[in-house]
């Protein structure tokens, strides 16, 4: 599903754009799916602000596992307070992860897999409007 935060979308008339619009909120997608999260691990990029913080704290509320990422480990601390604030029984953990250095994103993958955790579901939620063509 691709989702317009700016305008109506006419690609959304299909089978989900009689429920779903640009003015849909992140609660009312997250009932839908709050059955498949609970337990899940989930990963979310670039989840210290907009989208991606209200897709983590949809996901908590939905009782699944969260890790989050964001560009250092101090905005990483700050949004796990914040998160934690909000739901207090959240399941959260968070790792730095810079998506404009490979190396970075590589080094966040290792040690991922290193760490042994699982995961279910990666939300690429981070990233960059109106790239030039």
């Amino acid at each position: 599903m691709v989702f317009s935060s700016c305008a109506p979308n006419p690609a959304l008339d299909g089978a989900y754009g009689k429920k779903y619009s640009w003015k849909t909120t992140g609660e009312e997608v997250c009932s839908d799916f709050t059955s498949r999260a609970k337990g899940k691990v989930v990963l979310v990029t670039g989840a210290n602000t907009g989208l991606g913080f209200e897709t983590a704290r949809c996901l908590l509320l939905a009782d699944a596992t969260v890790v989050i990422t964001a560009r250092s480990v101090e905005k990483v601390e700050e949004t796990i307070e914040r998160l934690k604030k909000l739901v207090p029984a959240g399941n959260i953990d968070g790792i730095a992860m810079e998506l404009a250095s490979l190396k970075s994103v590589k080094e966040c993958a290792e040690a991922y897999i290193k760490s042994g955790r699982k995961l279910d579901i990666l939300i690429n939620n981070a990233g960059i409007m109106a790239c030039p063509k």
